[in-house]
């Protein structure tokens, strides 16, 4: 996660990271990772390539009171409904499938920077 991978680029000095992992077809547990933010105020999971905006998919900051270290969860599809969790015409399915296409990105947002402050695209990787 960076502030260059912002549309437009941001300058910061945080930085962070976000992992993905399909625990089962039906869970995808979350992590990420931040240093140097202050104020943060929200962090979703877009639909998008890189270097371009795209709508909310699924919220993942506010869920916990005070984002400190990792934010961390697990999104199930039998937990989850589209009026609570995401966004739109979005659902489980959709985003599990642009994670693994590489059309999905996180972002972080703070106060400072509203529009976001931190990026990163989802890619595919080797299964752990």
């Amino acid at each position: 996660l960076s502030g260059s991978a912002e549309v437009p680029p941001v300058t910061t000095t945080a930085s962070g990271s976000a992992t993905v992992t399909f625990l089962d077809s039906n869970t995808i547990r979350y992590e990420v990772l931040v240093s140097g933010l202050t104020g943060v105020t929200q962090a979703h999971i877009h639909a998008g390539p890189a270097g371009a905006n795209g709508p909310v998919m699924v919220f993942l900051f506010p869920q916990q009171a005070t984002p400190t270290g990792a934010l961390t969860g697990v999104l199930r599809q039998a937990d989850i409904s589209r009026t609570s969790t995401f966004v739109g015409a979005f659902n489980f399915d959709s985003l599990a499938r642009r994670i693994r296409a590489g059309t999905a990105y996180v972002n972080v947002h703070t106060a400072a920077n509203p529009g976001g402050e931190l990026r990163g695209q989802l890619a595919p990787g080797a299964p752990r």
